[in-house]
């Protein structure tokens, strides 16, 4: 599936309804995006909640995804 966008003077990008739904996207979701050679790899990242119970001990992870959501938002992430 291949889509073409046009960047926005603000450097955004939409990506297209077709291929948000075929990867789950939703609003407020994340994305990783890497750089392979001259492309541009957008992955979807799984909630944290997801990966409840990994951890023997018990965790609140509702301040680990504003830390990480204040991050994203300094751009470190």
């Amino acid at each position: 599936m291949m889509s073409i966008v046009r960047i926005s003077s603000k450097g955004q990008v939409v990506i297209p309804k077709e291929l948000r739904t075929k990867l789950g996207l939703e609003a407020g979701d994340y994305i990783l995006m890497e750089l392979e050679g001259d492309k541009v790899k957008l992955s979807k990242i799984q909630p944290i909640e997801r990966f409840k119970g990994i951890l023997k001990k018990k965790t609140d992870y509702s301040d680990l995804e504003e830390e990480f959501e204040e991050a994203v938002a300094r751009g470190e992430v």
